[in-house]
């Protein structure tokens, strides 16, 4: 996964209509809003702006909220006929692997109609134009990560413990009942180690 470190913008037309594609990094869903609500104060007599952001969430709190751990998506046709702008301009977004961000297209209508396959390619085209003006370096790039639950016994916890900080897995909660620990785990997607330790270790075992 990438996400952009500046802001970019291009411009495109389409049969006399205007597409001009903004990108640019977001933390939350309240930076998405502002920045639309910025491009409206600069853009007040645009026909539509249409948008898609992608948010990954990182944390290293204590809390089993199943979102501090997902892929937050949104987009909008803002009154373009439904499917024809917001998500080809998400797809762009996971086609290029940008997360923490958001794209914005905005439009201005030529007078000539475009229809609905003509309003796709149009958005899909904008967007894609801006992206490839976005070098790897302008980007950090992000590390995939997935959630584990560690069930063990009440003597294993403290190894258990011992390996997640030894591999650089990011502890979610830890939750005890009568039989032992459930433990949730951030790890790097495709790191084996810890799982494979666990498998080793008697009383202790992890459910993905």
């Amino acid at each position: 996964m990438r996400q952009p470190l500046i802001s970019l913008q291009t411009e495109t037309e389409e049969k006399r209509s205007r597409f001009i594609s903004r990108i640019a990094p977001v933390d939350c869903e309240q930076s998405v809003r502002d920045l639309l609500a910025l491009a409206w104060l600069q853009h007040p007599k645009a026909s539509h702006i249409c948008w898609a952001f992608r948010l990954q969430a990182h944390t290293t709190d204590n809390t089993d909220d199943e979102r501090n751990s997902q892929l937050q998506e949104g987009y909008s046709d803002d009154g373009e006929p439904s499917g024809t702008a917001g998500m080809p301009i998400l797809k762009q977004l996971r086609h290029d692997d940008l997360v923490n961000c958001v794209l914005l297209v905005i439009r201005y209508y030529g007078g000539t109609k475009l229809g609905t396959g003509g309003l796709q390619r149009a958005y899909s085209r904008s967007a894609q134009e801006v992206l490839t003006q976005l070098s790897d370096d302008q980007c950090e790039h992000l590390i995939r990560r997935e959630r584990i639950t560690i069930f063990c016994d009440f003597s294993e916890e403290a190894h258990i413990r011992y390996l997640i900080d030894r591999y650089g897995c990011v502890l979610i909660s830890s939750q005890y009942d009568q039989r032992g620990v459930n433990i949730v785990v951030d790890i790097a997607e495709g790191d084996n180690r810890l799982k494979q330790d666990i498998l080793v270790r008697a009383g202790v075992y992890f459910d993905e």
